[in-house]
């Protein structure tokens, strides 16, 4: 049984009960046209952290986009287990591959981020932005701590910024979805957090193919490090809805996809 609180808002108790109840409302679920849940043909790649003990962190999706952990501690994460960042030298690597490059032109980027420290003092970059999702001339999605822990996401010299909107120096050791979304055609730009729309402008430029690794936890151009837990790292080569945002965010909270529907399903039947 789990009992968690999310933020001082919303508390979730799990029973096996429960969770079969949640597997099934799932099943029933209308999700959007662009897939049947959190893995779907628009998925690029699904980091769900659920390992607990390893040296490597999985990609959910079948994409093969598998990273390696470094200096990472595994801790409870919102949904099962969840890599923990030291801000110093902990990341993960994923060696570049085709499923990173969203030939789209469209990425929306989903992941569940604790803060544990004031990112203002992150460093030693100019920015200090600690990376949740960083793909050197590519893009990046970063809590930027010259802005108070700003969320931003930038491709080569263009970016949006949650400033005015939201910080994390307000929301410190407190679980929250983030989640981006790009349009590569009309350059259309969100971000949201736990679901709602924070930040929306242009960003001008296109999505770089580029062959580099993507890292988690780290901004390698600055030299930053991400201190934190983050979960459920999602990217998707489509501009994903705000009802879609929302889903995946409902669906982490109430259990943990750890693969197809169907797999999930066999696993509580075994447990029955």
């Amino acid at each position: 049984m789990m009992d968690r609180t999310l933020g001082g808002r919303r508390r979730i108790r799990l029973t096996a009960a429960s969770c079969l109840t949640a597997l099934l409302a799932i099943a029933a679920f209308p999700w959007s046209a662009h897939g049947a849940g959190p893995i779907d043909e628009h998925t690029l790649a699904y980091w769900t952290f659920d390992e607990g003990a390893a040296a490597t962190v999985g990609d959910a999706s079948g994409g093969g986009a598998v990273g390696e952990a470094a200096d990472m501690e595994w801790v409870p994460g919102i949904s099962g287990t969840a890599g923990s960042f030291d801000g110093e030298s902990s990341q993960v690597v994923v060696p570049d591959g085709p499923t990173l490059r969203p030939e789209s032109g469209d990425i929306t980027i989903e992941a569940w981020i604790r803060v544990a420290s004031d990112p203002t003092g992150w460093g030693p970059g100019a920015s200090g932005a600690g990376g949740i999702v960083f793909k050197q001339d590519a893009y990046q999605w970063v809590v930027h701590g010259e802005l108070a822990g700003t969320l931003w996401f930038g491709i080569w010299g263009a970016r949006l910024k949650s400033t005015g909107a939201y910080t994390f120096a307000d929301h410190v050791d407190e679980w929250r979805h983030t989640a981006l979304t790009f349009d590569g055609n009309s350059k259309d730009t969100q971000i949201y957090v736990d679901g709602e729309l924070m930040s929306e402008g242009v960003v001008g430029e296109a999505v770089d193919p580029a062959g580099t690794p993507l890292y988690i936890g780290f901004k390698a151009d600055d030299g930053v490090y991400y201190h934190g837990a983050i979960d459920e790292v999602r990217i998707s080569d489509v501009v994903r809805t705000q009802a879609e945002i929302r889903d995946m965010m409902d669906v982490t909270l109430s259990v943990s996809p750890r693969g197809l529907l169907a797999a999930r399903w066999a696993t509580l039947k075994q447990a029955q």
